[in-house]
This record gives structure tokens, sequence and C-alpha cells, in this order.
């Protein structure tokens, strides 16, 4: 089948276009920018800030995996005009330019485990209701609605898929926040001290982009059992932040020679209070939906982070 893929130079979107070229499939990849690697995908230069494509030259899409976005949500609170274009009205105009398709597709919507704010006793599951507390997460909402609507005026199909902490890979734009690992591990290779505020015991649930990868996947591949529906995806494993940094430092000390300190920081004041909650996903109904599986343990995919930073640097 031919999948379109916006997004497609981020953390998700390119390890997302090789794999679905392996797979056989064909590809339309969409960016702001340009790819920096020989690729068989056929490239869209798009700014979805900036207006609409003319997709009459492009092979119609059964697949749409929809990953572009400004991913920063102090980014969106400084700009609320910007974030919207960007994030709400680029999504429509994709959406709209599908509608003219008249191909039908699936649309694969890549959402934010953050969008159901904080969880009384700190698992996300599909159950939990919407509670956004920041402007990023009140535009994926806004998304997902669009997205609904268009699935019910019968234009196309769609599947939500929210993530949560995503690390590994490489991205041309990912946001500090969005990014914390792979920004750890950057400095952590340059022998810069690693922070974390307050103690450290916040809990996360980090997911390697290659399980990121493969649950997209999963998603097109079983797009009967998934319709319609929206689910979050993880590990179900959720770690203390200052552990996953001292692991950093210990496989980065091992591999480059150099001593990283972890060092605690006071918050800022505009630190947003979602980021000072504790988070596991709860994925279980994805599995019995698509028998979709993480399969990266955490240390093993720090690893490979480090050293394919180390590669590309």
């Amino acid at each position: 089948m031919h999948a379109w893929v916006t997004g497609a130079t981020g953390q998700i979107g390119r390890k997302l276009c090789f794999e679905l070229q392996r797979a056989g499939h064909g590809v339309t990849a969409f960016s702001r920018g340009t790819f920096d690697k020989p690729s068989e995908c056929q490239w869209v230069q798009w700014d979805m800030s900036c207006g609409s494509f003319d997709f009459r030259n492009l092979e119609p899409p059964a697949v749409v995996f929809h990953l572009a976005a400004q991913t920063s949500a102090y980014q969106a609170r400084q700009d609320l005009p910007a974030d919207a274009t960007t994030n709400v009205l680029g999504f429509v105009r994709l959406l709209d330019v599908l509608r003219q398709t008249e191909a039908f597709p699936h649309v694969i919507l890549s959402g934010a485990a953050t969008e159901v704010g904080i969880t009384k006793n700190a698992v996300i599951s599909d159950s939990d209701p919407d509670d956004p507390m920041t402007f990023y997460d009140v535009g994926k909402i806004s998304q997902r609605l669009y997205l609904r609507q268009c699935s019910s005026e019968g234009w196309f199909e769609g599947t939500t898929i929210r993530l949560p902490n995503v690390y590994g890979g490489t991205s041309e734009d990912a946001s500090n926040e969005r990014g914390f690992l792979n920004l750890s591990i950057r400095r952590a290779l340059l022998g810069e001290d690693l922070r974390y505020y307050s103690d450290g015991e916040y809990i996360r649930d980090f997911l390697h982009v290659d399980d990121a990868v493969t649950a997209m996947l999963s998603a097109m591949n079983h797009r009967a059992d998934v319709v319609g529906e929206t689910f979050v995806i993880g590990t179900g494993i959720g770690t203390r932040i200052r552990d996953v940094l001292a692991e950093i430092a210990r496989q980065a000390e091992s591999l480059t020679h150099t001593c990283v300190r972890l060092v605690p920081a006071s918050s800022p004041l505009e630190m947003y209070e979602i980021e000072k909650r504790n988070a596991i996903v709860d994925s279980v109904r994805f599995t019995e939906r698509t028998f979709w599986q993480p399969q990266v343990k955490l240390k093993d995919g720090l690893r490979r982070t480090l050293i394919e930073t180390i590669s590309t640097s």
C-alpha cells in the first residue's frame, strides 16, 4: 500500500519511513525541511503553518501517519496563534487535502499521554478522560476531535495513538522538554552535568522510538480492530527520573571515560504542574487489539541511543 508520513524528518518519522519501505510499502514523506540522507521516498517540502500544498501529482494514500507538530508546551504558551496555526490549523489543512483526494485513507494520529492530565493513581489508561493542562495538549485534543468529526462525515477513518516519553533515534526539531532523555544523553557525552528538578523522584514511562514505530505499524496492520479508537501506549514500567539519569551517566562514563555528575536544581517558576506528576502507561487494550508489545528494555535502549549519538556526532 501507499502511506503518507508527516513530520518525516523527526524522531519517529525517520524510522517509520524506513520501516515502511523495508516492508515494501510506498512512502510520500512530508517535512518542513529536506532530508539529509538518500531515500527512495517521494519528498514533499511543506510547512503546515504556511498553507496547504498541491497534492495532484502525489499518489493517494491508503494510510496517513500524522507526526508533524510543534511539541513544546512552553513555546505554545508563549505564542498561542503560532501554536494553533501549526498544530490545529495545519492538521485541518491536511484533513481537507485528504478529503479532496477522495482516497478514504486511514489516518493514524500521534497524540500525547499528557492529554489526560494528572491521574489519581499515576497509571494512564484508555479510560481516563481528557484533562489538558497545557495549550499543547489542548491542541492535540482538538486534532483528535477534528479527526473524529471528519470520520463521522464519512471522509476517512482514523485512530489516535497517544505516546509517553519517547527516546532514541534523532530529530531535527525535537523540543527540549519532549526530548529530555536524548538531550541528557548528548550532555552526558560532552561531560556536562545532568540536572534534575526537586529530588528526581518523579516517575515516568520511557518508550524507545523503535517500539513507538512498531506501535504505529501495528495500528496500520490492524486497522479494522482499532478504527475510531484512541489508545495510550507505553512499557507499563515506571522509572524515577533520577535513576534513569544515573544510568545515562554510568553508561556515558563507560564509553567516554569522562565523569558525569547528577546535580539537583530548583524547579523554574513557570514549570507546568503536569511535569511534577508520576506517570505509567497501561497499554493492555492496544495489545489485545494488535498484539503489539514493547521490546526494548530501558538500559538497552539507552546504550543504543548513546552509541547512535556518538556515531552521528
